[in-house]
Order: C-alpha cells, then sequence, then structure tokens
C-alpha cells in the first residue's frame, strides 16, 4: 500500500486539471499501433488524469516502461504497476474505483476478538469482555477500555491484542501490570503519549503515562459533587472523556448530569450542566443534559456531547454556550437533517479529519454519521441487535458504545454486546 500512495502520489504532481477526457494510442516507435490498446484518459474534479484500461488494453501495450501505472476497470478493479515483468496490483485485493474511493465503503468486519473471556492474541484469539470506550494513538495504536475485565487492553497495528494495564477489579496505583481499575468505561490520548481512562465504580479519572505508570488524576473515590484540584474533587459515574490540545481534559459527569473541565494543572471546574437530568440549551451551569456519556472536540474548541437519555447530540462552544447539534430529544431512528433526525441513547462520537461526526447510536445498535453540511444518515448497522459482518446496513451489532477514526478515516467500534472490536472501511 505504501507503493501505491507513493505512485498516486507521483501521479498528483504531474498531472493537470480541468482536461477533457481523450483516447491516446499505445504503442512505441518499433511497434505497431495496436486498436485494442486505447488509454481511456479522464480527469477528476482533483485535476488526477487517470489511465483507465481493461485487462486486454493493458495487456496489449507493448514493452510497458517499469513502474507504469494503470487503473484496471474490469476484473478486479484497481490500480496496477508493471514491475518490470509483471502486472502488480497495489490494492491489497480492496477494490478502488477511477477516483480512488474504496468500494468496500462501509464495509463491517470483526477486527479483533471472538466470545466473552480475557485473553490476548492475534485477531479471533484475543478476548474481550463488554468492551466499552476506544482510542488511538498517534502510531496506530488502538486502547480499549475493557469493562468486564476491568483492564485497558492495546491492539497494535497488526491486530495483535495485548492487556496495557490493570490486573483485577479494585483501586491500585501502579505500574501497568500492577494497578488495578473498577469498570473503566471510557479512554482518551493526548499529544504526549498519555491515557486517560473514567471509571464508573471508583467515580475517578485515572492517567496512565507513556512508561506504564498508573496514578490518578483526579476524584476521591466517592460519588459526589465538588470542584476542587486532583484527588479533592469528586465525580458521579464518569463516563465519557476527550483532551485538547493545549492539555485540558473534559469529562461527562454522567450521573451528576454535568460536564467538567481538568486543566493540566489538575483543577477540576464545571463548564456546563446544572446537575438535575433536563434537556435546556442556555450557557454553562444553566443548561441542562441527562446522562451526558461520550465527548469529542473540534478544531476550535467546540465540544460535542452524546447526551443519552435526551437521544441528541450537544454542543458546547468555548463560551459554554450550550445547543442542540442534532437530534429531536425523542428517541428514534430516523435520517435527514441535524433538525429532524432522531437517535436512540447515543453513546459515543468521533469527527474525523475530513470534518464527519460518527456516533455509536447504542439503543438503534447503528453507527450514524453527520456531514459538515447538517446531513445526518446510518452508516452500519441493521437497527437491531446482532452480530453480522457485511455492508453498511447488511451489517449487524449489539450495543455499540464507543467508536474513534484513525488517520485514514476508518472506524473502530467497541461492539460491547458482541465482546468485539469492529472495523468499518471508509477509505
Amino acid at each position: 500500500m505504501k507503493k501505491y500512495f507513493l505512485l498516486l502520489g507521483l501521479i498528483l504532481s504531474i498531472c493537470c486539471s480541468h482536461l477533457p477526457a481523450q483516447q491516446v494510442n499505445i504503442s512505441t516507435t518499433n511497434a505497431p499501433q495496436d486498436p485494442k490498446a486505447m488509454l481511456d484518459i479522464n480527469s477528476t474534479d482533483k485535476g488526477v488524469l487517470l489511465p483507465r484500461l481493461t485487462t486486454g488494453q493493458r495487456n496489449a501495450i507493448h514493452e510497458p516502461a517499469k513502474g507504469l501505472l494503470v487503473f484496471q476497470t474490469d476484473g478486479t478493479a484497481g490500480f496496477y504497476y508493471y514491475d518490470g515483468n509483471f502486472w502488480v496490483s497495489l490494492t491489497g485485493g480492496a477494490i478502488v474505483n477511477s477516483n480512488g474511493v474504496s468500494e468496500t465503503y462501509g464495509l463491517v468486519t470483526a477486527y479483533a476478538g471472538s466470545t466473552s473471556g480475557n485473553a490476548n492474541g492475534y485477531d479471533t484469539a484475543a478476548k474481550f469482555k463488554g468492551p466499552d470506550g476506544i482510542a488511538i494513538d498517534r502510531l496506530g495504536n488502538l486502547y480499549v477500555a475493557d469493562s468486564g475485565n476491568h483492564n485497558i487492553r492495546k491492539i497494535a497495528p497488526d491486530r495483535t491484542g495485548t492487556l496495557f494495564a490493570g490486573s483485577v477489579a479494585g483501586y491500585i496505583n501502579d505500574t501497568a501490570a500492577r494497578a488495578a481499575f473498577n469498570l473503566p468505561v471510557s479512554i482518551a490520548a493526548d499529544p504526549n503519549g498519555n491515557l486517560y481512562v473514567t471509571e464508573i465504580f471508583n467515580n475517578r479519572i485515572r492517567k496512565i503515562d507513556p512508561a506504564g505508570a498508573v496514578t490518578t488524576f483526579a476524584g476521591d473515590g466517592f460519588a459526589g459533587y465538588i470542584d476542587a484540584t486532583g484527588e479533592a474533587a469528586s465525580f458521579f459515574r464518569p463516563m465519557g472523556i476527550a483532551t485538547d490540545n493545549a492539555g485540558n481534559i473534559y469529562v461527562a459527569d454522567t450521573y451528576n448530569h454535568r460536564i467538567r473541565k481538568i486543566n493540566s494543572s489538575g483543577v477540576v471546574t464545571t463548564i456546563a450542566g446544572n446537575g438535575s437530568p433536563g434537556f435546556f440549551n442556555s450557557t454553562g451551569i444553566t443548561a441542562s443534559f441527562s446522562r451526558p456519556a461520550g465527548l469529542t472536540l473540534d478544531a476550535a474548541g467546540n465540544i460535542y456531547v452524546a447526551d443519552m437519555d435526551n437521544h441528541s447530540i450537544r454542543k458546547i462552544t468555548p463560551a459554554n454556550v450550550v445547543t442542540t447539534f442534532a437530534g429531536t430529544g425523542v428517541a428514534g431512528n430516523s435520517d435527514g437533517t441535524t433538525s429532524t433526525a432522531s437517535f436512540h441513547s447515543p453513546k459515543a462520537i468521533t469527527l474525523d479529519k475530513e470534518g464527519n461526526f460518527y456516533i455509536a447510536d447504542a439503543g438503534n445498535h447503528t453507527i450514524r454519521k453527520i456531514t459538515p453540511d447538517a446531513v445526518v444518515s446510518t452508516l452500519a448497522g441493521a437497527g437491531s441487535p446482532g452480530f453480522s459482518d457485511g455492508f453498511s446496513g447488511a451489517a449487524y451489532f449489539n450495543d455499540p458504545s464507543g467508536v474513534v477514526a484513525d488517520k485514514k478515516g476508518n472506524l473502530y467500534v467497541t461492539d460491547t454486546g458482541n465482546h468485539l472490536i469492529r472495523k468499518i472501511v471508509i477509505h
């Protein structure tokens, strides 16, 4: 795949835009033109000129230059290059169209895990028990809050799952192997390689540094509500967590119905929510939420909240103004615009580099998408609990609770009821 991107980048660097479609005979100075070998060259809206050939046209090229890149339109369609002896597929079996968009878009597969359990290993050899939150680091490693096993698991890019931190259910700050968690539910990575974990039963925010040392970042362990510094603060079954580039941590303090902020010094404050369940748009602590769960931030510093019991996605601006971003406030399963679409107990939300939001719509057992132009659609999931891999609506999930996007925009979902990590192909 690296070769594919290098060669495609070379084409991008030499191509011009807005050229009309044309046909070019393939021949050399020493060979007659073959009428079967006509390059159909088209420019895309991004100015990429793609030589598009059938298999017969490609094979009719006389003495192709080593490194020649073409797009094959029939058979196993995709990019091929000539290595000096053979035509080699660059797509690794993944079919892409002439604009370079994967034709496996929306394909859901099991990425890691099998049945409920607690085991390390590759692919299906790994086992999880009710995995919940999921995060990704800059190297492409996935970290999973494996709630039922009370630990944090790591999945490397080669799909090997290992125990990253945690031992037994409890509360111990120590090295990764000796530390203990109690129902970790959400996890977030910061730019420095630290991980932050919310624990429902310990009512704490834990930190795992790059060396694997586990400490308490905030929370006294008692269910309550106190704004203070570090372990003097208190939370009530916190769930969602997100970080920004300035070192701030944002927490959905779920059973306090509030959104809390922890700065880099550990000072905990409340930025939104009055503490009573409700559905009211306003500013700061005069607004109300009802069991807020997953969180994500955009580049402008806006916070987006999966407001679980209000069946909606809420937005908090840097000035702490709370509005409804998507959803009607009534449980449902309808696509449409952000003002007409409905959700059912959304648990998690993430944002890709293109500005698309993806929501783990747990009550509908689906993954929903919100585009930058405010269109809500169902990306994957049939709408009822089950397990099946497949494209988009043919796939089944069971209580999806976490979602994260990688650098390419592909999604990874914690399929909690199926004890699996699922992958959804976007690119």
